[in-house]
């Protein structure tokens, strides 16, 4: 915890992802094992404990960590049961998509619909350089998208083509729910990007970049 204490007072962030709690979580139990490995033979005995115990919250655990990525905790499921088939057909309506836009990693699985089809959120590298038209911007449960995926837009040189569309996104069966509310809209180069854009276009600026999986 010192560790993200001092990360966080050197750069300044704002927000602390869970993700970055994974190397705290693997070095710590490490550290506590070697400590009481010099203990012995106490140490070993609450070697022993603190495995056991650790052990027994994980198998009590397990379950309901996998009811709750299931079925969800609001009354809203989870990512894992939105109908991407059908939400993929709704982003399609009005005319085929390379580019699906959102602020989260979620937006990755309709590359299980169109795996040719490039899924971005704010975090990843080189977002300008990968956007491919025609794109479209998506968002769940909220009656507008993000700032910070505006944000992202906006230095890509990238805006609203028109006004957003309202939709029902279906959710597979066995949820307490059949649909959760969306919105989508198409995207469009801003003028002030295309009087500095390069003549190749943003699609040959694709060319050997990566797309998230």
């Amino acid at each position: 915890m010192a560790m993200l204490a001092t990360l966080v007072l050197a750069t300044g962030v704002t927000e602390v992802k869970a993700r970055w709690l994974v190397p705290v979580l693997i070095i710590l139990p490490l550290a506590m094992a070697a400590y009481m490995e010099r203990l012995s033979p106490r140490g070993r005995d609450a070697q022993l404990l603190v495995i056991a115990a650790g052990a027994v919250i994980a198998v009590l655990l397990a379950p309901a960590t996998w009811y709750f990525q299931i079925n969800g905790t609001s009354g809203l499921s989870r990512m894992i049961r939105v109908d991407y088939p059908a939400l993929y057909r709704q982003l399609t309506a009005d005319g085929p998509v390379k580019t699906a836009i959102s602020d989260g990693a979620w937006v990755g699985n309709l590359r299980l619909v169109d795996e040719k089809l490039v899924a971005l959120d704010q975090e990843v590298p080189n977002f300008d350089r990968l956007v491919q038209e025609p794109a479209v911007l998506v968002w769940l449960d909220r009656d507008d998208p993000r700032p910070v995926i505006l944000e992202q837009l906006k230095k890509a040189g990238y805006g609203p083509d028109g006004q957003p569309r309202q939709i029902m996104v279906p959710l597979l069966p066995s949820t307490d729910k059949p649909a959760r509310p969306g919105a989508y809209i198409r995207l469009k180069k801003t003028a002030a990007e295309k009087a500095t854009a390069p003549d190749e276009g943003v699609s040959k600026g694709t060319e050997g970049g990566q797309e998230p999986d």
